[in-house]
């Protein structure tokens, strides 16, 4: 999270997060768009926002003293803003 995109270069990083994870949350906001649980919008910038808050939540959760609070805490706050997208 913190020495990939310094040492791969933003471009590189970006490519492997897409392989990985990327696809995965396009295919759920898309579906959830057509189904009316998610605001019809460009879900190329609610996915790479999505992935941003879970990305933060991560570094937040590797810097915590406490770990499984960190966890707690963040599941909670990206629940409420997810679930508040229609």
């Amino acid at each position: 999270m913190i020495d990939g995109p310094s040492v791969l270069g933003w471009k590189t990083w970006r490519d492997l997060q897409a392989a990985d994870g990327l696809g995965v949350i396009t295919v759920a906001v898309e579906d959830g768009m057509r189904s009316g649980m998610i605001r019809k919008q460009d879900p190329e910038a609610l996915v790479n926002l999505i992935i941003a808050l879970i990305e933060e939540g991560a570094l937040l959760v590797a810097f915590s003293h406490k770990p499984s609070n960190a966890i707690a805490k963040i599941e909670v706050a990206l629940d409420t803003l997810l679930q508040n997208m229609t």
